[in-house]
């Protein structure tokens, strides 16, 4: 056995964490577990969604709902980044791992300790007797999370996800069959809480088992990650502080329903963008910072990069805008049809997040959290003057335009940046993403001229049946059109073999034979 007193890297076992081959073709097969654990995560949430709404009451559900998004609140807001100060550090010694986990052990603990304080008055202002004794299990939650072995940071360092999802969907498994069983034992909502506390003790013992790296406590390198983490703690203040902002303009302008509405309608705008904008940033991290250490920009793999993202993410947003009515009607019921208008519009300009997701993944890895964080200012800014503005005249259509429009400006201005700093040209992006445009725009032309897409049919004439029909016959033609168009492109295109199209459907067959 190596000696890992001195290096983590010469831990045992971790040479089996790199992987050959470029870092684009890492960086993509990386995001293949990370999309599969997300899927996966989202097939289990929704199949004991199924039982336990059917052995819960609303009201437990609610209870652990406000005492977990209490403790994630304060977890967010005391968010360091330790994880990502490590992997973008030139040097990866003890001392940074260590620190990391000192850090992380010191921030848990103050998050229970806060979220304990507050459980008597969080409690009181709920009216729930009940919701002190869960927040308390909130607190011990985020205390266990602290001890976690800061050697799993390699899983995405070595872009070796295949273990992250070993770590993560174990205890999901065991944790939904917990939920279950105790739901038919206890028929209250201890089951959904001390199903949350199994999953994240399994986790912290997974975390020793599958890396065998020992942490100790010192802060010897806390400089090394101050800079880091205090401008990733503005990012997410600001960040907070704009989505409060947001809801609060909205609730006190249209009423605290719109805010239950717009709430929804950008939950569903972000279905399947979000789940993959959110895999790809977690896989460029390591990626990037690859290229940093070894002294290469990022001019060719981002495009590229971009243009494979195009062909999942473009489509996707365009197409939850196409049937956005009739994905409301089933899943939540008529009373809901107001959020169709703000899915209709944010689905559109949440497909243009990946700008934003490549371009502040750079930023971060080498070291410009000011540029985040004023940006993000800036949007938010306006964000707000537009919210003022647009909804006292044009309601929910107001909220969906001046939210769609902040974040449009601010995923240009993200990617302007890095295009200018690495002299990318507009063209080169442009020749990445031209056909998945193109595809869409077709699809949507269709699709709308078949009385398919952007349609708002009476939910008094058009059943449940009839809805879910007319859904799978959309999403068949749409997909159909899509692919068609984006094929006919290619195979005239006259660079065809060295295109995001190739370039995903390698990583597709390599990733089929591996598995």
């Amino acid at each position: 056995m190596t000696n890992i007193e001195q290096n983590p890297e010469e831990d045992v076992g971790l040479h089996k964490l790199k992987h050959s081959g470029s870092v684009l073709a890492r960086t993509a097969h990386g995001t293949s577990w990370l999309i599969g654990w997300r899927l996966a995560n989202r097939a289990l949430g929704f199949i004991s969604t199924l039982f336990l709404a059917r052995l819960l009451s609303p009201s437990d559900f609610g209870i652990v709902a406000l005492a977990m998004g209490f403790m994630q609140s304060l977890n967010q807001l005391s968010e360091l980044g330790t994880e990502n100060a490590i992997i973008r550090d030139e040097k990866h010694d003890r001392a940074i791992y260590d620190t990391g986990f000192t850090i992380n052990l010191i921030r848990g603990s103050l998050v229970a300790l806060l979220i304990f304080i507050l459980a008597a008055p969080a409690a009181e202002f709920f009216h729930s007797p009940h919701f002190e004794q869960v927040v308390w299990l909130a607190a011990l939650i985020s205390f266990l999370n602290g001890f976690e072995n800061i050697g799993i940071v390699d899983f995405r360092r070595f872009m070796a996800f295949n273990y992250e999802f070993k770590l993560k969907i174990i205890p999901r498994i065991i944790s939904a069959v917990t939920a279950i069983l105790l739901a038919f034992i206890l028929r209250n909502f201890w089951a959904l809480i001390i199903a949350i506390l199994v999953n994240q003790i399994i986790t912290l013992a997974m975390s020793y088992v599958l890396h065998p790296y020992r942490p100790r406590l010192t802060l010897q390198a806390w400089r090394r990650m101050a800079s880091y983490s205090t401008m990733l703690w503005f990012s997410n203040l600001i960040g907070l502080a704009g989505g409060f902002g947001t809801k609060s303009i909205i609730g006190k302008i249209s009423g605290i329903a719109s805010v239950g509405i717009y709430e929804v309608g950008i939950d569903f705008a972000s279905l399947t963008t979000s789940e993959l904008a959110g895999a790809f940033s977690r896989a460029l991290f390591p990626g990037f910072a690859e290229l940093r250490k070894a002294g290469k920009d990022a001019s060719e793999m981002i495009p590229r990069v971009i243009g494979i993202m195009a062909l999942v993410t473009f489509p996707a947003g365009v197409g939850i805008s196409l049937i956005s009515y009739p994905i409301v009607q089933l899943a939540l019921g008529s009373k809901w049809l107001n959020a169709v208008p703000i899915i209709e519009i944010l689905a559109i300009t949440r497909s243009l997040t990946i700008l934003g997701v490549i371009s502040t993944t750079y930023f971060s890895v080498h070291g410009w959290m000011k540029t985040i964080v004023s940006i993000n200012a800036i949007g938010g800014i306006i964000q707000i003057i537009l919210l003022v503005f647009l909804i006292p005249n044009y309601g929910l259509y107001g909220i969906a335009l001046s939210v769609a429009s902040a974040e449009t400006i601010i995923q240009f201005c993200f990617y302007s940046i890095v295009s200018y700093s690495l002299h990318i040209s507009i063209s080169k992006t442009l020749s990445m993403v031209w056909r998945s445009v193109i595809g869409c725009l077709i699809m949507s032309i269709i699709l709308y001229m078949m009385n398919l897409g952007w349609t708002h049919e009476s939910s008094h004439i058009a059943s449940n049946l009839s809805a879910a029909y007319k859904l799978g016959i959309t999403i068949a033609i749409g997909s159909a059109i899509y692919i068609g168009v984006i094929s006919i492109l290619w195979f005239f295109s006259p660079n065809k073999y060295n295109s995001p199209e190739v370039d995903l459907l390698n990583q597709v067959k390599k990733i089929m034979v591996r598995n």
